[in-house]
């Protein structure tokens, strides 16, 4: 089996990340206390060696931002969750199609997702591409092609699928 690189598509990375949360309405003092504590924890040579030993990478700084994930079987669920997102100070929305009453043309499935991220038109917006979840299968560089005249926020793809002519082909659309 060729990997990803041999494939033809360089640059492909994949990544797996851990992120310490606190409660909404935590004071931003203590957001920082925290992050100054944990950031001296991973800095300590014995966690880094742990760390590094099992193949991963420590980068540790200020607070991440929060992207939150407003995807539902239900339209407007997903959009309540988005309109809150953007209440709560969210920096960005990402949200998947509903899988159970699927979107059925490009159109429908453009409007659907329009629809999920107008509801924080402040928000960055992110297409999670899954479709061994949502069983939605149109090709993300054709929602991608046609989405950006209709949803101003779109900001990117997840892509999560392993259709590698889409994911290069999207790169190229998106470029």
């Amino acid at each position: 089996v060729p990997t990803i690189a041999e494939s033809g598509l360089d640059g492909y990375e994949f990544g797996n990340w851990h992120a310490l949360f606190a409660p909404p309405g935590t004071p931003d003092s203590r957001v920082r206390m925290l992050n100054r504590v944990v950031v001296r924890i991973l800095e300590r040579p014995e966690i880094r060696e742990l760390v590094l030993a099992r193949g991963s990478e420590i980068i540790a700084g200020s607070p991440l931002k929060l992207i939150v994930h407003a995807g539902h079987n239900s339209i407007e669920e997903a959009r309540g969750m988005a309109i809150h997102a953007q209440r709560i100070g969210a920096d960005a929305i990402s949200a998947t199609p509903p899988g159970y009453f699927k979107p059925d043309s490009l159109d429908n499935f453009i409007r659907c997702i329009a629809h999920i991220a107008g509801g924080a038109p402040k928000l960055p917006f992110y297409y999670y591409h899954i479709p061994s979840i949502t069983h939605v299968v149109i090709p993300t560089a054709e929602f991608v092609a046609a989405a950006r005249a209709r949803i101003p926020t779109l900001a990117g793809v997840k892509f999560t699928h392993e259709d590698l002519g889409d994911y290069a082909a999207t790169r190229t659309v998106a470029r």
